[in-house]
């Protein structure tokens, strides 16, 4: 019984499998990845925006600051549009590391490619300007590395661009350094906000659906345990009370080896190349869908010879654990008052469909925490080669699932 039940811990194994820190999630992925294309285009436009600046920096710059450090931090923000174009995280974090550094050391490197010569534009040099983007790229960053950014590339900015403006354009240094750290504080806030948003997302979904999966192997154990149970009350029980009454008849030779077969089938270990006859994946079919529902006769189509006919035994489990969600699913929410199983066991395929002319519902309009479809009947059958499950229902018109397996 205990061996029979592998794929349903391996499934919720793998479900449950806690996804390391550094691994992004499907919802931190898409927000990461707009995040990154937004602050490309907004490079984009400041350099487009910044060019009469940055040649009048020719004037009281040196030429290797004026032409490098546009390159260098233009360079690099505009890499960060790219990276979120291609959609790899790994560049993206690379990336927006690199721009931050590139812009940093462009800011201190301002004292020694300045001229002496001062400007009497209001803002100083170009990069004053948009101090605050270069805190929203490392706002992809997890943590509150881009608040602490913020705050010494504010100090830094003030601090080197000051002293290149003319007397008449000065502002002092403390109330500069007070407004440029807080117009630029809520950008950086919302973009650290909406990614950790984005992994709480993840880790909710991931905790929904390990939670999910434990309760689908636990019901697998169940179901197991009430087949265990059937099993010694009509094969064992009945076995011995015929041969105390009967003796060692052709009827109760028959019914013991049945009994024996059933048994060996409950302890037959799940290797990968285990398998199990037609005639054993009907057997166990009929019992998962009798034991939930007493009033359903499965229709079951057979091989012309079943016994001859093997499928492995990973798949015939997988299919009888969905299929007995689909009842049970049936059982607990379609209020049907007739339902209906068909089973067609071929050489190289496994179809099960379990319809009922119950309420039904819209598959849309599923809450996110009814994880039964998703998880134990979908994905549980996606989760082997050549399995796939389909749930198609109208309200008010009842539900069809249809589970197959094809070789």
């Amino acid at each position: 019984m205990v061996a029979a039940l592998d794929v349903d811990r391996t499934a919720a194994a793998q479900v449950s499998e806690p996804r390391p820190p550094e691994t992004a999630g499907d919802a931190e992925r898409r927000i990461t990845r707009q995040f990154a294309i937004f602050v490309g285009a907004g490079y984009l436009a400041y350099l487009l925006i910044s060019i009469p600046s940055i040649g009048a920096s020719f004037d009281f710059m040196r030429s290797w600051w004026a032409i490098g450090a546009p390159i260098a931090v233009f360079g690099s923000g505009l890499a960060i549009g790219a990276a979120g174009i291609v959609g790899s995280q790994r560049w993206i974090r690379w990336t927006t590391q690199i721009a931050a550094a590139a812009f940093l050391v462009a800011v201190l490197l301002t004292p020694i490619g300045w001229t002496g010569v001062h400007t009497s534009i209001a803002s100083g040099l170009w990069y004053a300007t948009f101090m605050g983007l270069v805190a929203v790229a490392l706002g992809l960053q997890p943590g509150i590395r881009p608040l602490v950014y913020l705050l010494v590339v504010s100090t830094a900015v003030v601090v080197c661009n000051t002293p290149v403006k003319d007397a008449g354009v000065r502002v002092a240094p403390l109330p500069d350094l007070a407004f440029a750290f807080a117009y630029s504080m809520p950008y950086v806030c919302a973009t650290v906000i909406g990614v950790r948003t984005a992994r709480l997302l993840d880790q909710t979904r991931d905790a929904t659906y390990r939670l999910a999966a434990e309760t689908a192997a636990a019901q697998a154990r169940t179901a197991e345990r009430a087949r265990f149970d059937a099993l010694t009350h009509d094969g064992v029980m009945a076995t011995l009370l015929g041969a105390a009454r009967m003796g060692n008849t052709t009827d109760v030779r028959a019914l013991a080896g049945r009994t024996l077969d059933d048994l060996d089938d409950l302890a037959a270990p799940s290797t990968p190349d285990a398998t199990v006859s037609a005639a054993t994946a009907a057997r166990r079919l009929r019992a998962v869908v009798t034991d939930l529902d007493d009033t359903v006769r499965p229709d079951i189509s057979l091989p012309a010879e079943p016994d001859t006919v093997d499928y492995p035994t990973t798949v015939v489990q997988t299919i009888t654990a969905a299929t007995g969600e689909a009842v049970r699913n049936s059982l607990r929410h379609a209020h049907a008052p007739t339902r209906d199983v068909r089973v067609d066991l071929r050489e190289n395929t496994i179809e099960v469909s379990v319809v009922d002319d119950g309420r039904g519902f819209a598959p849309d309009d599923v809450a996110p925490h009814r994880l039964g479809i998703a998880v134990s009947i979908v994905g549980r059958m996606r989760q082997v080669d050549g399995g796939d499950a389909d749930v198609s229902s109208t309200p008010g018109r009842g539900t069809r699932v249809a589970i197959t397996w094809r070789r």
